[in-house]
């Protein structure tokens, strides 16, 4: 889609994000960069971003928000936001802020052409929207907090955990269960796989490929054959592979690994016992 010459480079985007941490983790931006480049192409955004980590409270404290409208100003530019909330949830700021740009600011929340100026009804009803939200947050917030050092939200968190006990419990069963019914069909494919070792390596094949040969190592073929004949894995839904395949002969077959994780914990524990008593001697 071609951009219209008047409105090449003549939108300056401007993100914010409240905590240092949403700053350092993407968290926010990410989503403010995808609105804007929905609705704008490469050739209508400005060369130069603002983005700043503070707070909505005072627009006024804000250094890279000065400069953005500052620049807007001094280049004719209009400036650009994913969510009208990001400028300010007040409306006395929000109405100072539209009269300093002279209506050139555009919100990706507020349906408006890209050339005109922004409507100043429009835009007053969404920084109530923002500005109510605010205290509601906030109401919701202090009330959370009271509720959390009432006598009755610890026993309720003493019952609650009673709870997560008890379903732990049946899970770890139902987990057992489960486990043993993979080990027979997942035995099957060790099976396949020591078998069709020994008959590979009868006919050359080798366990590694060397560099510059052309031809596959006994592990590709299986893992190949594995899938072709739908052997089970032990991750469901994932499908076999030369590394899967070796790791399952050596871990397995070879180490004689236990395939069961309650088993596993226990086989890693005798390792480590005996370890210990290797290195005492």
């Amino acid at each position: 889609m071609e951009t219209h010459k008047e409105l090449i480079k003549q939108f300056v985007p401007y993100y914010r994000v409240s905590t240092e941490k949403q700053g350092r983790s993407g968290l926010g931006m990410r989503g403010q960069k995808d609105l804007i480049e929905h609705f704008f192409t490469n050739d209508e955004l400005d060369d130069y971003e603002f983005v700043e980590v503070q707070s909505a409270k005072n627009i006024k404290d804000r250094p890279e928000l000065k400069m953005a409208i500052e620049y807007c100003k001094n280049n004719n530019k209009t400036l650009v936001v994913a969510i009208s909330d990001r400028l300010s949830r007040n409306v006395e700021d929000g109405i100072w802020l539209l009269n300093e740009l002279n209506g050139k600011l555009y919100a990706c929340d507020i349906p408006t052409n890209k050339g005109n100026k922004m409507d100043k009804y429009e835009w007053v009803q969404k920084i109530n929207f923002a500005e109510r939200e605010r205290e509601l947050i906030s109401i919701r917030t202090k009330r959370g907090l009271s509720m959390s050092d009432k006598p009755r939200g610890r026993a309720g968190a003493k019952e609650f955990s009673e709870h997560k006990k008890k379903y732990i419990s049946i899970k770890i069963s139902q987990t057992k269960r489960q486990n043993f019914q993979n080990n027979e069909k997942y035995q099957l494919t060790l099976n396949y796989i020591e078998k069709r070792v020994k008959e590979l390596g009868e006919q050359g094949y080798l366990k590694y490929t060397n560099t510059g040969s052309q031809n596959e190592n006994m592990f590709l073929i299986i893992a190949k054959e594995l899938n072709e004949f739908k052997f089970e894995r032990v991750r469901k839904n994932s499908i076999h592979t030369e590394y899967s395949t070796r790791k399952s002969y050596y871990e397995r077959i070879v180490r004689k690994t236990p395939i069961n994780f309650y088993d596993l914990s226990k086989y890693k524990l005798r390792l480590r016992k005996k370890e210990q008593n290797e290195n005492k001697k």
